[in-house]
C-alpha cells in the first residue's frame, strides 16, 4: 500500500514543508531556506516516482494476458503455465508445448513437440491444412484508442482461436503432418510478406 502511494506521500510531505516554510519566511540561510530546498527535492522525487510508475503501467504483463485468452486451452489440456521472462510464457502439456512471446505488440505463438523442437505457427498450420485465408482475418489497422495491451490481447485471441479450431491434433501430440508443414512454411511466409508489402 505504501509503495503504491509513494508519490502521493512525497507530495504531501512537500506541501507540509512549503506551509512550514511560509510560516518561517526569511532571506537568511536558516530553517526557512533549508525547508525550501528540501521541499523542492521532494517534489522532484515525487515526479520521478510518478514517471517510473506510469512507465511500468504502460508495459502490459504478458502472463496475465495469456492466462485470460488461453484459459479454455489451459483448462481443457491441463497445461502448466511457466513464465520464462516478462516477454515469454510457456504452456507445457503432456503431449506438446506452446511457446508464446511478444515484441513491440507483435505476438509470436509456436506449438512444439518438445522445448528443443521446431515451432509450428497455428495460423500457418490453419492456412496450409485447412485453407483458412489469413487475408480475411488479420487486421492491419487498429483503432487509435487501442493501447499496446489491447493489441496484444487481440492478437493472442486470434492465435488461441486458431489453436482451438485447427490445431487439436497438435495439442493431443499428433505431429505426423509436421514434415509437410515445414516443407510449405517458407512459401507461405513469402506469400504473406508479398501480400502485406502490397498493402502498404
Amino acid at each position: 500500500m505504501i509503495k503504491r502511494n509513494l508519490a502521493l506521500i512525497i507530495i504531501a510531505v512537500s506541501l507540509i514543508l512549503i506551509l512550514v516554510n511560509i510560516l518561517f519566511t526569511s532571506d537568511q540561510m536558516d530553517l526557512g531556506y533549508w525547508l525550501r530546498i528540501v521541499a523542492v527535492i521532494f517534489l522532484i522525487l515525487a515526479m520521478l516516482v510518478s514517471i517510473w510508475d506510469n512507465g511500468k503501467k504502460s508495459e502490459p504483463e504478458l502472463l496475465h494476458q495469456v492466462l485470460d485468452t488461453f484459459y479454455p486451452i489451459i483448462n481443457e489440456y491441463q497445461l502448466k503455465v511457466e513464465k520464462t521472462d516478462k516477454h515469454q510464457v510457456h504452456l507445457i502439456g503432456a503431449n506438446c508445448l506452446i511457446e508464446i512471446s511478444w515484441h513491440m505488440g507483435e505476438i509470436f505463438v509456436y506449438i512444439k513437440e518438445s522445448k528443443e523442437g521446431n515451432g509450428i505457427n497455428p495460423m500457418r498450420w490453419a492456412h496450409i491444412f485447412n485453407k483458412v485465408d489469413y487475408k480475411d482475418i488479420i487486421r492491419q489497422e487498429y483503432s487509435p484508442k487501442m493501447v499496446l495491451g489491447d493489441i496484444i490481447k487481440y492478437n493472442l485471441f486470434l492465435e488461441s482461436t486458431y489453436i482451438r479450431l485447427f490445431c487439436k491434433e497438435l495439442l493431443e501430440g499428433d505431429f505426423s503432418k509436421a514434415a509437410t508443414y515445414f516443407e510449405n512454411r517458407d512459401s507461405h511466409e513469402w506469400e504473406m510478406y508479398a501480400y502485406f508489402e502490397n498493402r502498404k
